[in-house]
């Protein structure tokens, strides 16, 4: 059987392991991994199915973690390894602020490909973002 998560969405403020957490059947962020590196959840707000992917379930199980801000509120649940940290769930307080940071995101890439452009001396027809 596959291994679920249950996330608290309100905890203690600070940053937890998941085996650290206690279990739970209230309100949670249930994370179930799926086909491949996939961990999948319904977001808790709009209730679409959001699916997170390069996510090695052996990661997954052994090195979750959940960050409850000063109010004990889940902000994020990331997945850490020694080369990377994989952003599994944010929690944005509104609408704005989601697109604010989206929109920060997007700015710093394209400064990111631009950067990487000029340096080269080649001819580019096209660019694929992912």
């Amino acid at each position: 059987m596959t291994q679920k998560y249950k996330i608290p969405l309100q905890y203690q403020t600070g940053k937890y392991l998941f085996s650290e957490l206690p279990e739970m059947n209230g309100t949670c962020l249930v994370l179930s991994p799926d086909v491949g590196a996939v961990l999948k959840y319904t977001d808790p707000v709009y209730q679409n199915e959001i699916k997170v992917y390069s996510v090695p379930k052996e990661d997954a199980a052994h090195k979750l973690r959940a960050c409850y801000d000063e109010n004990g509120i889940l902000e994020y649940v990331e997945v850490a390894n020694e080369n990377f940290v994989h952003l599994v769930y944010i929690r944005f307080e509104d609408d704005e602020a989601a697109k604010e940071t989206i929109f920060q995101f997007a700015s710093y890439q394209a400064d990111k490909i631009a950067e990487k452009l000029l340096k080269s001396n080649q001819t580019y027809a096209r660019i694929f973002v992912e």
